[in-house]
């Protein structure tokens, strides 16, 4: 879902509303983020941070490769004026 509304914003034009969108989910976790840092006396990053920023990273770079898909496919579509 995340990434179908980071690519429907996206093409639409909104381009400061994928931005919302992570900051949103960033908030969201925090929460989660923050329970697995205390854990055993440990700080740092541990297995959960790291599996929230590699996946998060991964899913943002396939939505906006999407993004230049649509725009590059609307850009070559011949436009009845």
């Amino acid at each position: 879902m995340e990434r179908l509304l980071i690519l429907s914003l996206g093409a639409g034009g909104q381009a400061a509303a994928p931005g919302a969108v992570v900051a949103a989910k960033g908030i969201i976790r925090f929460p989660e983020l923050s329970a697995q840092k205390g854990r055993n006396g440990a700080v740092g990053i541990d297995e959960v941070t790291e599996y929230f920023l590699v996946g998060s990273l991964a899913s943002w770079l396939l939505a906006l490769g999407g993004i230049a898909l649509v725009l590059a496919a609307l850009n070559r579509c011949p436009r009845d004026r």
